[in-house]
């Protein structure tokens, strides 16, 4: 699963991400994106489903965790 019909400006944005279709266009598994006054990570990966079963999944979750908090995604 990706996120498509991304903004090509907001698809510099992604954290992860790949070309779909004959046209390649950009499509995101990790997005940040600004709600409001906040911030979300939008992120197509079943991490919490895989958490016991998947110790990357784990990882994944825990760096996008840390992501949320720090100062990296204050230009988003």
């Amino acid at each position: 699963m990706v996120l498509e019909g991304i903004n090509p400006k907001d698809a510099r944005k992604a954290l992860g991400g790949v070309f779909v279709g004959w046209m390649r266009e950009p499509a995101a598994t990790i997005l940040p994106v600004k709600t409001g006054t906040g911030l979300a990570v939008l992120c197509t990966f079943m991490l919490v489903k895989n958490l016991v079963k998947d110790p990357i999944s784990t990882a994944l979750l825990c760096s996008l965790s840390d992501l949320m908090f720090s100062e990296k995604l204050s230009g988003v």
